[in-house]
C-alpha cells in the first residue's frame, strides 16, 4: 500500500482553503462599522440584541452586505430624527420589507462613502459638488452673508428663525480664519 507524501497532503488543504476563500463582495463588520460611522462595539451590540441580522458565519471571512448596510443606515436614521429606544426601532426596521427598508435607507441623508457604497454615486469621481448640494436660492429672499474662511461661506436667510442665527454665529465663531462680511 502506498501512502501519500505529506507535500500531497498540504496540497489537498491548500485547495479545501481555496474553496472557503473569502467572498469579494461585501464588508467585514470592522469595515461596515467604519463605513457607517460606529464603532466595532456598537455594531457587535447591534448583532447581539439582534437590531442587525447576523450574516453566514465563515470566521474571518463573515461578510455583511448591503441589506446589513441599509439596516444600519435605518438604525442611524431613526436615531437622528429623535427615536431612541432599541425595542421601537426594531420593531420599525423588522415591519419593512426589503423595498422599503431599500427606500427608508436611501432617503437618509450619507457621508460620500455610504452614498457610494449603496451605489447613489461613486464617492471618489462623481461627488455631487456644493453646487449640486445646495439648493438654490428663491430670487425674493434676502440672506446674510457669513464667511467662515477664506473660500467658505454660509448664508443665511434673513428671516431665518434665531436658533439658525445662533447656529450660524457658533459656526462663524468656530472658524479660525473669521473675516466679517
Amino acid at each position: 500500500m502506498r501512502t501519500r507524501s505529506p507535500y500531497l497532503r498540504l496540497q489537498d488543504r491548500g485547495r479545501k482553503r481555496q474553496r472557503n476563500a473569502p467572498p469579494s463582495e461585501g464588508w467585514s463588520l470592522s469595515e461596515l462599522a467604519t463605513l457607517v460611522g460606529i464603532t466595532l462595539r456598537t455594531a457587535r451590540y447591534y448583532l447581539e440584541i439582534g437590531l442587525l441580522p447576523s450574516a453566514p458565519f465563515r470566521g474571518t471571512a463573515t461578510r455583511y452586505g448591503r441589506k446589513h448596510l441599509l439596516v444600519l443606515v435605518g438604525i442611524l436614521r431613526l436615531q437622528t430624527e429623535g427615536t431612541r429606544r432599541i425595542a421601537v426601532i426594531k420593531r420599525r426596521l423588522g415591519a419593512m420589507s426589503r423595498d422599503e427598508l431599500e427606500a427608508f435607507g436611501i432617503n437618509a441623508s450619507h457621508s460620500p462613502k455610504v452614498a457610494g457604497a449603496l451605489g447613489l454615486y461613486d464617492h471618489e469621481a462623481n461627488a455631487p459638488s456644493l453646487v449640486d448640494v445646495v439648493p438654490a436660492i428663491m430670487p425674493n429672499e434676502e440672506w446674510q452673508r457669513v464667511v467662515l474662511a477664506p473660500g467658505l461661506e454660509l448664508h443665511v436667510s434673513k428671516g431665518a428663525p434665531a436658533s439658525t442665527l445662533r447656529l450660524a454665529a457658533k459656526l462663524r465663531d468656530l472658524s479660525p480664519d473669521f473675516v466679517s462680511s
